[in-house]
């Protein structure tokens, strides 16, 4: 990728290609930016092209915006946007912003996935937005009719690799060889489960976290239907298809 230096540490807008994109620079970038930008997004596109989500490598293309918030904000016309953000789709513009000034704890690889994914809900799902049999099983989520349940939880030398834990902070990037040693507490009454792993290492979980990740939104995805929708997508792309509840998502999808 080439980066045109007349308009290095400018504010003239740059544009350049990335794969299917065309990337506009909205702030002056140093280097360190520019490459930080590149290595995030390059992932970015290996997830979602290797994501069972087929029909997610229709957003690999458009116009994606990096620069400040601010800088972002005045080419687009945004009055506000939340302080712990990374990233951001404009439905307005149907473009993927990436901000250089966000979030540090916020993870912008994630983030940029779970943007796309909400531009393949505004542009590329039958009827977007108002797609019914999404809004029916996001109201089943959230009222906990699918499988959130505590006869899904891990049982005594069970694999941590069975259950979709490598999304959650705080775990191993590599699940496989730990396996689930103790249980303290009260199964089904917020009990903390801890597994092994080889040399000794380990880490414990709660139930409530585990029990999110069969099918269940976060907190954050109980917003309303589109960051739940954008949240499943990340988990699914990360994690891969776990459940019939994963399934049921990507049989409308499909």
């Amino acid at each position: 990728m080439q980066y045109d230096k007349r308009y290095w540490n400018t504010q003239k807008e740059y544009l350049y290609k990335l794969g299917g994109f065309l990337v506009h620079i909205a702030s002056p970038l140093t280097r360190q930016e520019l490459e930080r930008f590149v290595d995030v997004f390059e992932k970015t596109i290996f997830a979602i092209q290797k994501s069972p989500i087929k029909h997610f490598k229709k957003v690999l293309r458009g116009h994606v915006y990096v620069g400040t918030k601010a800088d972002i904000c005045e080419w687009q016309g945004c009055k506000h946007l939340p302080p712990l953000v990374n990233g951001q789709y404009s439905q307005k513009f149907k473009v993927v912003n990436y901000f250089i000034d966000g979030y540090e704890r916020r993870n912008p690889y994630l983030t940029m996935i779970h943007e796309f994914a909400h531009k393949l809900h505004v542009e590329f799902v039958s009827d977007g937005l108002d797609n019914q049999e999404i809004l029916d099983l996001y109201d089943q989520a959230i009222n906990g009719e699918f499988v959130c349940d505590v006869s899904k939880l891990p049982k005594i030398g069970d694999p941590l690799s069975d259950f979709q834990i490598s999304y959650s902070y705080g775990s191993p990037k590599n699940t496989e060889g730990f396996y689930l040693t103790e249980i303290e507490g009260v199964v089904g009454e917020g009990a903390v489960y801890t597994f092994m792993g080889k040399q000794g290492l380990g880490f414990s979980l709660n139930e409530k976290s585990i029990i999110r990740n069969f099918s269940c939104p976060s907190t954050y995805g109980l917003h309303n239907h589109m960051e739940w929708f954008a949240e499943m997508l990340t988990k699914i792309t990360i994690d891969g298809v776990k459940n019939d509840f994963d399934r049921k998502l990507l049989s409308i999808i499909h």
